[in-house]
């Protein structure tokens, strides 16, 4: 069953970081994981970048500005059903979303 995690993200270079490391940890490739990052200047497109050269289940979707958390929710639902996953899962990158109460 395809399942997505979708986590939009704006100066998170430090956070997202941990979080991926969190959740390759947990769950290995049992979802893909789109990060959908609005420009932000602290680098953060470019750690995401990391990750997603070395798993092939980590996503980016680099926005030209920023365009708020709703649109990035908004877009991450469209390429959920174009992608056709089962489920959705959305998380913030700050830490307030724990990846252990996933499952």
């Amino acid at each position: 069953m395809k399942q997505l995690i979708i986590i939009p993200t704006y100066n998170e270079k430090t956070n997202i970081s941990i979080l991926l490391k969190k959740l390759i940890k947990l769950y290995k490739s049992k979802f893909e994981i789109l990060i959908i990052d609005d420009n932000s200047p602290d680098g953060t497109a470019s750690e995401v970048l990391k990750f997603s050269k070395k798993y092939n289940f980590i996503k980016l979707k680099s926005r030209q500005k920023k365009m708020g958390i709703g649109s990035a929710h908004k877009y991450g639902v469209k390429y959920a059903f174009k992608n056709k996953f089962k489920i959705l899962i959305t998380m913030d990158s700050d830490g307030t979303h724990n990846p252990r109460y996933i499952k």
